[in-house]
């Protein structure tokens, strides 16, 4: 995980830009491509005894969290916010939440990346989707392949989704599903 990038001036910015609600699928599959290849995959496995596919697991998590980009509005994640779950056990949390109030306790674009998981500012998440692509790779190769050690899709996919997946917390459907748009459903 990311350590929150400090900002000198916390105001928000003059003209600030407009967060996206939507990104054409074409555009979250092209970043797929471009940024599937950064993801170190070699000593994973797809459920097929082959290594996961970088492009293709983006494709799937921007399957499960926007519908491919198309619900990429910011989503509030109520236990990241002031007295929730992790804000009381999190000072990274809590700083972040000073820093940016309720926007930090947010998920934004296609792969709906907590802004907690990035060295990226809400406005930067939520308005440029290449940033966002970025956000994701970084947080599933620092914490779901690096800190977690997921190793196979559904791993991966559970870690991705709920912070762990050794615990007994297991999203079933969003394994599901995210393994179904891995296998079967193409990108543009």
């Amino acid at each position: 995980m990311s350590a929150i990038v400090e900002v000198p001036n916390a105001s928000p910015p003059l003209n600030p830009k407009p967060l996206l609600a939507k990104i054409p699928r074409e555009t979250v599959a092209e970043l797929c491509q471009q940024f599937g290849s950064l993801i170190p995959l070699a000593e994973t496995d797809d459920g097929s005894g082959h290594p996961i596919d970088g492009a293709k697991l983006l494709w799937a998590i921007s399957g499960c969290e926007s519908t491919f980009g198309d619900h990429c509005e910011p989503r509030f994640e109520r236990a990241y916010y002031s007295g929730g779950y992790y804000y009381l056990r999190d000072k990274r949390i809590r700083q972040a939440v000073q820093m940016w109030g309720r926007d930090a306790a947010c998920s934004y674009g296609p792969w709906q990346v907590l802004c907690i998981n990035t060295q990226y500012s809400p406005e930067q998440l939520g308005s440029d989707p290449k940033i966002a692509c970025d956000a994701a790779v970084h947080f599933i190769v620092n914490f779901v392949l690096g800190f977690r050690k997921a190793r196979t899709l559904s791993a991966v996919l559970d870690t991705y989704n709920s912070g762990n997946w050794r615990d007994v917390h297991v999203p079933v459907k969003y394994i599901h599903d995210g393994t179904n748009y891995y296998q079967g459903f193409p990108m543009p």
